[in-house]
């Protein structure tokens, strides 16, 4: 078994970190719109909604966003410890509740690391 506590996380990430100890991240600027949609009389402000739609603006937002994440999980050594111990967690056999089709009984079965039950 593996256990992972944030101390062990921290020291183990320790590269482009502050005097504090906690990784400097300059994170990308996200565009906020003036979006405002009245639902049922009440005014809500949705700034965020242009991410909701596929745009060049958002593709590139989200590889600044990989960058950032990519950067600080490379530094961690207990990333592969991690992975491994949420592989052996995952990869049990997994059914459906059974279900009919005409006359047939059916079910959907995932090994355990298939992408989808088939």
């Amino acid at each position: 078994a593996v256990a992972i506590t944030w101390s062990d996380n921290a020291r183990s990430c320790q590269e482009k970190t502050t005097h504090t100890g906690i990784m400097a991240l300059q994170y990308p600027n996200a565009r906020r719109s003036d979006t405002v949609e009245t639902l049922h009389g009440v005014e809500v402000r949705d700034p965020y909604r242009w991410m909701e739609e596929d745009s060049e603006e958002l593709t590139a937002w989200i590889k600044s966003q990989n960058e950032i994440s990519n950067a600080y999980l490379t530094t961690c050594d207990l990333r592969s410890q991690v992975r491994k111990r949420a592989k052996e967690l995952y990869d049990y056999p997994k059914y459906s509740c059974p279900f009919r089709r005409g006359k047939r009984m059916c079910f959907f079965k995932n090994s355990g690391l298939q992408n989808q039950s088939v």
